[in-house]
């Protein structure tokens, strides 16, 4: 994002034509205002808690090894039931939101990290 006022965001070039590539709308949280953050930080936080906890003492012996772990315990949460609804994140997903999201058109989604 190259700016953000309480009228208009601008957003840099290549995260403007992902938007647009995808059909969907940036819409940043305002500036210190931590309550609009809240229910994605502890999402976040929660899903790295459940993740490292068990994968804490392991050891890896490289990254394609790290993502699989990763998915493993990401299925485990995803299908628990959740406590005081029926349901589950994954069943949530598929019912609620999975059709008004656009799936990634690549097979292959990797990180290059550059030194």
């Amino acid at each position: 994002m190259t700016a953000n006022t309480r009228y208009e965001t601008q957003l840099n070039e290549s995260y403007r034509e992902l938007a647009e590539y995808y059909g969907t709308a940036i819409v940043p949280a305002r500036v210190r205002k931590p309550q609009d953050k809240g229910l994605v930080e502890r999402s976040v936080g929660f899903s790295t808690t459940w993740i490292t906890a068990v994968l804490r003492e392991r050891k890896f012996y490289s990254f394609a090894e790290v993502k699989d772990a990763v998915a493993e315990r990401l299925e485990v949460i995803n299908t628990k039931p959740f406590q005081k609804r029926p349901g589950s994140r994954r069943e949530a997903y598929l019912s609620e939101e999975k059709e008004g999201s656009n799936e990634f058109d690549c097979d292959d989604n990797h990180v290059h990290i550059q030194r």
